[in-house]
């Protein structure tokens, strides 16, 4: 597949997962449209990739909000023409026993991770369906959306919808040869998507220890975001629909989906994130 003078869109992007395939997407010469809320750390990526201004839009965004991404979508259009490839990355978690985890933090979850998503395809997707390029969808999901575990309500359930979302609209466009899907479930990866809850009231004294354990397993063990990229694109090379960059856990899917089929009562037994 050919990515070379095409468009990415990526949220999320001036972090983790989200800036591996910033990074790695400029590696490819495309145009790219990088869009986070932390303007700080788009301004540090911008000086990193030093990509000329024809090439590329730096946006700050806040995915909850549509107008944002809708502005973005018509900045896209009028610039590059169309979004070609589009990585719904953006993504926060807040962890903590569900009675101790506060209204706000888990709407904040849900508006990011779930209205944030929707928002995102509901502003681009009608533009890529208009393009005569192939176009190809890449939702940020999360093992954690198959595995859900204790102190991750919140992330666990937003991240299990956005699999089933991909897979409703993946259904929508199933006979389409001019757009592809992908759900991304990856496992511990370096980034900071639990630094937000460090900082944040309404966790819990479990949530908080919990949060600096998984941050820290990220930081020590977690695979750096460029190489998660690469095999993101090759996912999209070979038009993939599951996207797992840690496959020593497909034992522990096997078990679960076993478990299910035998009706059988989950226990607490997984490791994810490197806790338990």
């Amino acid at each position: 597949m050919i990515f070379q003078g095409t468009t990415a869109v990526i949220t999320g992007a001036a972090s983790g997962i989200g800036r591996g395939i910033a990074l790695e997407a400029a590696s490819r010469d495309m145009n790219l449209v990088l869009a986070d809320v932390d303007g700080a750390a788009l301004s540090r990526l911008k000086a990193d990739l030093d990509l000329s201004d024809s090439q590329v839009i730096f946006q700050e965004v806040d995915v909850t909000n549509l107008a944002d991404l809708e502005l973005l979508a018509s900045k896209t259009s009028s610039k590059f023409g169309c979004c070609d490839f589009l990585f719904n990355n953006a993504g926060i978690m807040i962890t903590g026993n569900f009675t101790e985890v506060t209204p706000a933090n888990y709407s904040k979850v849900v508006g990011v991770n779930l209205l944030g998503a929707m928002h995102c395809l509901h502003a681009f997707l009608p533009q890529m369906l208009e393009s005569r390029n192939y176009a190809h969808v890449v939702n940020t999901s999360s093992l954690g959306g198959l595995l859900s575990w204790k102190q991750m309500s919140s992330y666990a359930a937003t991240k299990a919808a956005v699999v089933a979302l991909t897979e409703a609209i993946h259904y929508e466009h199933e006979f389409d040869d001019g757009i592809g899907f992908s759900v991304l479930c990856p496992g511990t990866v370096q980034s900071n998507i639990v630094s937000s809850s460090l900082d944040n009231s309404g966790v819990g004294e479990e949530g908080s220890l919990l949060a600096r354990q998984i941050q820290s397993n990220l930081n020590e063990f977690g695979m750096e975001p460029q190489s998660l990229a690469k095999i993101v694109f090759g996912a999209i090379s070979e038009r993939r629909y599951w996207i797992f960059p840690h496959p020593e856990f497909k034992p522990e899917l096997n078990r679960r989906i076993s478990a299910l089929m035998q009706e059988i009562t989950p226990d607490s037994s997984l490791s994810l994130f490197g806790v338990k």
